[in-house]
């Protein structure tokens, strides 16, 4: 029998499956009615459970690929429990042919996440029940762990394929490729013929350097035809000239991720001299190195120099050999417009003048002076944004207004021509503060960067997504960046592709983004006595980067799609963090709000954390001096499946205060070898202070370790417990079902611990270690059960317990009521006043 929320069961349950009378009600209409939708085939896989036709393809799980930075992002796994399948059933001309899948790719849990493939003769695309819709089925294999090996080759007519993932842990998932029947002789590498099973590319050669390596595979900036095999590069070669211009391709959303380009340049006769402009890529990942080569073979390259970030432009690079090499690669996720690249004989820069108004050599602009701030820079090195200079010099170089584009010396650029709109017709503003509306294909970057104080930006809702939105930066502060349509239709999009980013400069107060959507992963940097405040605003997962600074969250809806890190990822050093009437919750692994550092303060008010699936714990704050306020919140269904435990909330550090007041958390758990604590942990906290108020922990579980509800345990702890219940906790295997507490002082005080139990442990209500006297004043301690110590295991010198209750504890051992002894061998005592035992 299991006793669940007071409940008792007349049937047997794993104790892991059977926590919430809610839960087995929720997996009993599941099973009774099925957990796909026949109607529109919903999918716990992006682009699963669907019929492929093609002769040759490809196909995966979905989860996509990690994109994780500065400990934040993506991580490319796949989501629990998730289910899902594929049919492949290519059409031929000759069905008797048959088809061939291998696995290129293939990680996941082992012993728990399965993919299963069978042959099929026929599939009669039954969506509710798509096994039982492959006709004479055969199961082919059955694989977990690394799966099969990438040279293992099964085939049928049709394929059905199943995925399903566990509740406990996740992995990187699989891909699957297939093709036609071949024969051996169809697999040789160099023959000129692609074997779309085995080979990216075949061009007829065994020689690297020409798009299709050796191996046949598509070599780095290549693209590879799978018609006729040929392989151009869209960024590399050899450019035998002594003045050129060579760019990243890109587009308005910037270039493509995994970009390689590999220029050698020049004629090593005469040196030439370099710049880069319009440099813009992500900073620190992806990178354009400038080498100079002894011929063009560049072979043993000197290294020159090595750009990345937003640079606009570079100063100019001499290559005295006459042959550069410039090299750029990306990474897999968050790109930038890139750049271009021009070139001259070095001599014709040491002969141009910047200032005599004549535009030479490598100079952008040339307005007759060595003046900054004007369109020109004072070393005539690039044009100012949103200026127009003469392409001959000598003029003065003046902004364009209505192009949509915010010079410096506009007051607003709204990308039209036309008065009444809050941005005049010559970009003068028309109210005070300034107020007025970007469209999509407005520079929202120039305008942000250049905004004066008070300034209020309203976007349309489409998504402001282009690369010169990708980094936003703002310098000023009472900026406001909002939305005045139907908050209940379409809203605009910050961001559009992974990771982009709002950079806030030192200083820059009262920044605010109100009701506006965030793209997956966007990043928020702030410093030096920043404040930023979001609210009505949704999010797949965000990360903030803070430093001194302040930030606001309120009425905000974190939903996670993406199994990142985190939902809502927080990085900082001396801030202050508040999260107001904000709900998150998701169907991923990971944690849900995560703050790391040091001397931090995060505040939880009037907020929801919960989770569909049980792996990771809701709340995790680890670094030194840092304080957890959790006020009139709601802490659910959040597991710990991994690490110290804590399914509620995990807190380690020295120094820490975590405080609870007028909150829930209920039906947490923790289940990893080296859990320590249910729906609320404490851990490490040396020196610390945890205060529960006024709140009311409920049928928190933990399967190993200590503290089925709290595990607080640290040296020099002090743990108070006030006008708050622990009720319905179950502790598997450790001691202190409701509570653990092993530190210097504890206090309970007006509260109740009741219907808790330690199945396998000690302390059923309480086990306390405390190096001062423990108090227990006016508590309730029944109905609660253990091996021994049922209502309250105590290890202390002294033990005062006055005007409680201990009644209805059961023992199976001995201390139905109290178990008590000693800690330092001294004599020790407990007193009993004004109790019903």
């Amino acid at each position: 029998f299991c006793l669940v929320n007071g409940w008792m069961s007349s049937r047997i349950y794993p104790c892991s499956s059977v926590i919430w009378k809610t839960k087995i009600f929720l997996m009993s209409w599941m099973v009774l009615f099925g957990k796909v939708d026949c109607q529109s085939c919903s999918c716990d896989c992006p682009n699963g459970c669907r019929m492929f036709t093609e002769p040759f393809g490809s196909l995966s799980d979905g989860s996509g690929s990690a994109c994780v930075k500065d400990g934040f992002g993506a991580t490319g796994q796949y989501g629990n429990e998730w289910s899902c399948w594929f049919v492949i059933a290519p059409q031929k001309s000759d069905p008797g042919l048959g088809s061939s899948l291998r696995f290129s790719d293939f990680k996941t849990e082992i012993g728990v996440d399965f993919v299963r493939v069978f042959s099929c003769s026929s599939w009669s695309g039954s969506c509710k029940s798509p096994l039982s819709a492959c006709l004479n089925a055969t199961e082919l294999v059955r694989a977990n762990g690394i799966g099969p090996s990438a040279n293992q080759e099964f085939q049928a007519n049709i394929f059905y394929v199943e995925f399903t993932s566990s509740r406990y842990a996740v992995s990187q998932g699989f891909t699957a490729v297939w093709g036609p029947v071949s024969n051996h002789s169809e697999r040789i590498c160099g023959n000129g013929v692609r074997n779309s099973m085995w080979e990216e590319c075949d061009d007829g050669n065994l020689v690297d350097g020409d798009g299709c390596s050796r191996e046949c595979t598509i070599e780095l900036g290549w693209n590879c035809s799978a018609n006729d095999n040929r392989c151009t590069c869209a960024c590399c070669g050899r450019i035998s000239s002594l003045r050129g211009y060579a760019s990243v391709p890109a587009s308005a959303n910037g270039y493509v991720e995994n970009l390689y380009c590999d220029w050698t340049i020049g004629t090593g006769n005469d040196g030439i001299a370099l710049r880069f402009v319009e440099f813009s890529t992500e900073s620190n990942y992806d990178q354009a190195t400038i080498s100079s080569c002894a011929n063009e073979t560049c072979y043993n390259a000197t290294l020159v120099a090595s750009l990345s970030g937003d640079l606009s432009t570079s100063g100019i690079i001499n290559i005295t050999s006459g042959i550069a090499r410039v090299k750029f690669m990306a990474d897999n996720c968050i790109s930038g417009k890139g750049f271009s690249v021009v070139w001259v004989p070095m001599s014709e820069v040491d002969n141009s003048t910047c200032g005599n108004g004549v535009r030479e050599a490598l100079e952008m602009c040339d307005d007759g002076n060595k003046v900054g701030g004007d369109g020109c820079a004072a070393d005539c090195s690039e044009v100012d944004l949103g200026y127009r200079c003469s392409t001959g010099g000598g003029a003065p170089c003046a902004p364009v207004c209505g192009d949509g584009v915010k010079a410096n010396i506009e007051a607003c650029d709204d990308g039209n021509s036309v008065d009444g709109d809050g941005c005049s017709k010559d970009c003068t503003c028309e109210g005070a503060p300034c107020m007025y509306t970007v469209s999509e294909q407005g520079h929202l970057a120039s305008v942000l960067a250049t905004a004066s104080d008070g300034t209020t930006i309203f976007l349309l809702n489409t998504t402001y997504g282009d690369a010169a939105s990708r980094t936003l930066k703002i310098s000023s502060s009472d900026i406001t960046i909002s939305f005045t349509g139907n908050p209940l239709q379409k809203r605009p999009v910050l961001g559009g592709a992974y990771g982009p980013a709002i950079k806030i400069s030192p200083q820059a107060q009262r920044i605010r983004l109100k009701n506006i959507d965030l793209s997956a992963g966007f990043r928020f940097y702030l410093q030096g006595g920043s404040s930023l405040e979001i609210s009505e605003t949704a999010a797949d997962h965000v990360g903030f980067f803070a430093e001194n600074a302040s930030v606001n969250i309120i009425s905000a809806t974190f939903t996670r799609r993406l199994d990142s890190t985190a939902s809502l990822y927080i990085n900082a050093s001396q801030s202050t963090i508040t999260i107001q009437e904000t709900v998150l919750i998701d169907k991923h692994d990971n944690q849900r709000l995560v703050m790391i550092g040091s001397n931090n303060v995060l505040t939880v008010r009037k907020s929801a954390l919960s989770s569909l699936v049980q792996s990771g714990p809701c709340i995790l704050v680890a670094g030194d001096n840092m304080q957890l306020n959790v006020l009139e919140s709601n802490i659910t269904w959040c597991w710990a499946n991994y690490g110290p435990g804590g399914g509620g909330i995990n807190f380690i550090g020295a120094s820490g205060r975590l405080i609870v007041n007028g909150s829930l958390l209920s039906d947490n758990g923790a289940d990893g070898a080296a859990a320590s604590g249910g729906g609320c942990l404490l851990y490490q906290s040396v020196q610390g202070l945890l205060v529960i108020d006024s709140s009311n922990l409920a049928s928190n579980l933990i399967l190993r370790g200590n503290g089925g509800s709290v595990h607080c345990a640290a040296l020099g702890t002090v743990m108070q417990f006030i006008r708050s219940t622990i009720a319905f906790s179950l502790n598997i295997n450790g001691a202190g079902s409701g509570l653990f507490f092993n530190g210097t002082q504890l206090k309970l005080e007006d509260s109740s611990i009741i219907s808790n139990r330690a199945y396998r442990g000690v302390g059923g209500g309480v086990y306390a270690i405390t190096s001062e006297p423990l108090f227990i004043r006016n508590v309730s301690i029944s109905k609660n059960g253990a091996v021994s110590g049922a209502g309250l295991s105590a290890v202390s010198d002294s033990v005062w317990i006055v005007n409680s209750t201990l009644q209805g504890n059961t023992a199976v051992n001995f201390g139905g009521g109290i178990s008590f002894r000693g800690l330092t061998g001294m004599p020790c005592g407990m007193t009993i006043d004004n109790c019903d035992l």
